[in-house]
């Protein structure tokens, strides 16, 4: 459940190698576009994405390495093509993906519009694992892309699952694609039929739960069965570890719903997108 963490390496090996890099230069729609690769001081690198008109920068993106969905600039072949606008407008459009640099962070999209004035849209999967985008056989773009909000969550990175997120772009709308999402759930005994091999001794020196129940309770909520998730989680508790009420407690009433995806998932689950019921 995490493909999205196999896009680091790759990046992290292309800031290394942004000396070498020459400027790359489009226009489009009346717009000069340039990705200039800098090195300020030794080991710091940075893009510099700018968006100018009449000779005036009126956008820019900053940060260790910028992406445009333009020919060798993007590092994961999930892009749209250059220009094309994804949300059933006339103005060409394209997609900036902007990273850190850090070992384990941080991402972040943006759809950028070429019409009258150039302006700039934040898509969701900010944070650590990055999304793509596949068109459909219906013509309609969808952005898909790993769950932010349980990494570090009672596990380490490795062991944090990172449920699929998927959206469908209708017009300037981002729509949960349900038919995507919702999957059976299945038999609660299938589930449980190899717990006794789970690995829960980290759990008691560093609250780390064993992947198996993280990653299937995650499933179950981000497949459209969130009551199976309850059910499945009290009824994977080791029996002798204490918290578990308190456990169940923290993930469906405060972390779940700290998730930009909530009112996705709510309505996904046929629930009220209420808020977090934290402490």
């Amino acid at each position: 459940m995490r493909p999205f963490c196999l896009l680091l390496p790759a990046l992290l090996l292309a800031a290394s190698a942004h000396a070498a890099e020459a400027d790359r230069h489009w226009t489009l729609a009346g717009t000069e576009i340039a990705l200039t690769a800098r090195t300020p001081d030794a080991g710091n690198y940075e893009d510099r994405l700018t968006f100018s008109r009449g000779g005036k920068a009126v956008l820019e993106f900053v940060d260790a390495h910028v992406g445009l969905n333009a020919l060798d600039t993007w590092r994961d072949a999930g892009a749209p093509p250059f220009g094309e606008n994804l949300t059933g407008g006339s103005a060409p459009q394209v997609v900036v993906q902007t990273f850190s640099g850090g070992a384990h962070c941080c991402f972040a999209l943006s759809l950028v519009t070429l019409g009258e004035t150039v302006s700039a849209r934040a898509l969701p999967f900010d944070g650590n694992y990055g999304a793509r985008f596949e068109k459909g056989a219906d013509g309609v773009w969808r952005l898909i892309g790993g769950e932010n909000v349980f990494a570090y969550w009672r596990a380490s990175f490795a062991g944090s699952p990172a449920p699929t997120v998927v959206y469908r772009l209708e017009g300037e709308t981002l729509a949960l694609d349900e038919a995507a999402m919702r999957k059976p759930a299945p038999p609660l005994a299938k589930l449980l039929a190899d717990r006794d091999t789970w690995d829960w001794s980290a759990a008691q020196a560093h609250g780390f739960l064993p992947y198996p129940l993280l990653n299937r309770t995650y499933d179950l909520i981000y497949t459209g069965h969130l009551d199976a998730a309850r059910a499945f989680l009290a009824a994977a508790w080791k029996p002798d570890l204490p918290g578990g009420a308190e456990v169940a407690q923290d993930l469906f009433g405060c972390q779940l719903r700290r998730s930009e995806h909530w009112p996705a998932i709510a309505t996904l689950n046929r629930v009220p997108a209420d808020p977090p019921h934290c402490d």
